[in-house]
């Protein structure tokens, strides 16, 4: 029983949730999932069963979220562990019984983002953490802790002891067998059989957009709104209040927010700048799409080059005792929550606030020279892209902002 579990762990940790969160979950060779509008504009319909699968795949996101948070609570009793198990078997299990038009497919898209990129992972990483210290495993901290749930900043903190942990060995793996390790159950809406189904549907629904042609050709880098955080729009401070608007979806975790300091681009050479100029040419941020021979022509060429540039950022995070470590583990910031409507631009439909309860998360530190202590430092451009995880489009910015002091020396 402890070798099970231990396998588990183990197995879940050659993934890297990060990469999952980024990876679009429909991919067209050539092309992008177009708009629902858009469907509209092309005559096309749903069909009988689309609008059950929408209420299947909210129900189970509700569902699965819901037995994450259970697994990460301390003290949540077995028998509400249960419960929250069964309810999500059986929302999941729904999932095989339906078939997805055209129109489904660009109107599930949203929730296929939210469970392959997020819910589904969160939940393998949870069960996985509280699993650990059963067979005396250490829990996996998060690479980048302002980017993971739960989200509020400063409650990354995770408890000693959580649900499964406080349980025997014994009770543990009969819990996990039971509720999401058995092929035999009649209700194989587990979250491994899930995932399967989820991204089943998905595969179809991409050789049936792909087959029509009722796609998007182009995706075009945009400008971020405003970023707000502090007094001033000369100049901003970090932390609280803070907020970026954009237009972008109100699902939070379908905001993707990269923030990238000078002391990062600075001490990485020219790595990080080629790979953000590399980003821009891919969007087309600033040029015309169709005359852009460097304009990624799928998700997952876009896919590609985020990647490059995370696993840039993360070669920083070997040591935390290097200066870099704390503006590396910063690169993603995800919202604490999502507001819609706007200050700066209020008439403009479907603009969005990225709201930051905690403030955005310093990425730019300065220490006075000896007999200038008042002395801040100058404010300078931090880098900020917002990606919506829906639509794949991507903003850039580059508000100016003060530095904060370096932490003390331990």
């Amino acid at each position: 029983m402890r070798q099970q579990i231990i396998d588990l762990v183990t197995l879940w940790r050659t993934i890297d949730p990060d990469d999952l969160r980024m990876a679009p979950p429909v991919v067209l060779d050539e092309g992008f999932v177009p708009t629902l509008g858009q469907m509209a504009g092309f005559g096309v319909t749903p069909g009988p069963d689309d609008h059950l699968n929408l209420n299947i795949l909210d129900r189970a996101a509700a569902d699965i979220d819901a037995f994450t948070r259970a697994l990460r609570a301390p003290n949540t009793p077995m028998g509400v562990l249960r419960q929250r198990a069964d309810a999500f078997n059986a929302s999941a299990a729904r999932l095989s019984s339906v078939n997805v038009s055209e129109w489904g497919t660009v109107a599930a898209y949203p929730r296929y983002a939210l469970l392959l990129q997020h819910r589904i992972p969160a939940f393998f990483e949870a069960l996985t953490n509280e699993l650990a210290p059963v067979v005396d495993l250490p829990r996996r901290a998060p690479k980048f802790p302002f980017g993971s749930d739960p989200a509020p900043k400063g409650a990354n903190a995770i408890a000693a002891k959580s649900s499964l942990a406080e349980l025997t060995v014994t009770q543990a793996v009969q819990f996990t067998v039971d509720k999401m390790m058995d092929k035999g159950s009649e209700i194989v809406g587990n979250a491994k059989q899930f995932a399967r189904d989820l991204m089943g549907q998905a595969a179809y629904s991409a050789a049936v957009l792909a087959a029509t042609s009722h796609l998007r050709e182009f995706v075009q880098g945009q400008d971020i709104e405003e970023t707000v955080s502090g007094a001033s729009l000369s100049f901003r401070v970090f932390g609280p209040p803070a907020f970026i608007e954009v237009f972008s979806n109100d699902e939070r975790e379908l905001n993707e927010v990269m923030i990238i300091g000078p002391t990062l681009l600075a001490n990485t050479g020219q790595s990080i700048n080629a790979l953000l100029q590399g980003i821009k040419n891919a969007y087309s941020f600033g040029l015309d799409p169709a005359n852009n021979p460097l304009r990624c022509r799928n998700a997952n060429q876009c896919h590609d080059k985020l990647k490059k540039l995370k696993d840039a950022v993360e070669e920083n995070l070997v040591d935390p005792t290097n200066n870099l470590f704390k503006v590396a583990e910063s690169f993603f910031q995800r919202p604490t929550r999502v507001t819609r409507g706007c200050v700066f631009a209020p008439t403009a439909p479907g603009c969005v606030q990225l709201h930051y309860d905690g403030g955005i998360e310093s990425v730019y530190q300065y220490a006075p020279p000896a007999g200038l202590g008042p002395y801040s430092g100058l404010p300078v451009p931090i880098v900020i892209i917002v990606q919506d995880q829906l639509t794949g489009l991507m903003y850039f910015g580059t508000p100016s902002f003060l530095p904060s002091p370096p932490p003390p020396s331990p």
